[in-house]
């Protein structure tokens, strides 16, 4: 049974790869890689719950790069993929702060969210309950790389 893939990583439109290639490059993972169905579906999650908490639009990869695109206004990591929005280092990030949080409150994840101010980018993390109902956790700071080294 082929694995569920969001209208964004389903390869519509030409210019881009598709499923697990396209993560592998949006999370800079290794072409040698296997990457699990499971872990494919994680990371398709994971980026689709921030553009969500972002109030971002979730329907074309289209809209991810214009995502990126807002992100650069502050971020500018590494150009080897041309990709530099560092899902891997956000990913990592929400994998120990919920994995910390499982033993307390299980009903909770921490979720970072996007905005642009000032012709800026500015990242918080929120906590969304079981409800759907967003918390603020942390407050709004711009996403500069030094801020991506710190949380990495």
């Amino acid at each position: 049974m082929p694995v569920q893939m969001l209208p964004m990583f389903d390869g519509h439109d030409p210019r881009w790869k598709k499923g697990k290639p396209l993560m592998k490059r949006l999370f800079d993972i290794p072409h040698r890689h296997a990457m699990s169905d499971a872990e494919f579906m994680a990371c398709q999650s994971f980026i689709d719950d921030t553009l969500m908490m972002s109030d971002w639009p979730r329907d074309n990869f289209q809209r991810e790069c214009e995502f990126m695109k807002m992100i650069r206004k502050s971020y500018m990591g590494s150009t080897e993929l041309g990709l530099n929005v560092p899902w891997r280092v956000l990913k990592a990030k929400y994998d120990r702060d919920n994995r910390d949080m499982s033993s307390h409150e299980p009903c909770f994840r921490v979720l970072p969210s996007f905005k642009e101010m000032d012709d800026k980018c500015y990242i918080a993390f929120f906590e969304l309950d079981s409800l759907d109902q967003r918390t603020r956790k942390t407050d709004w700071v711009e996403f500069t790389d030094d801020y991506v080294r710190s949380i990495a």
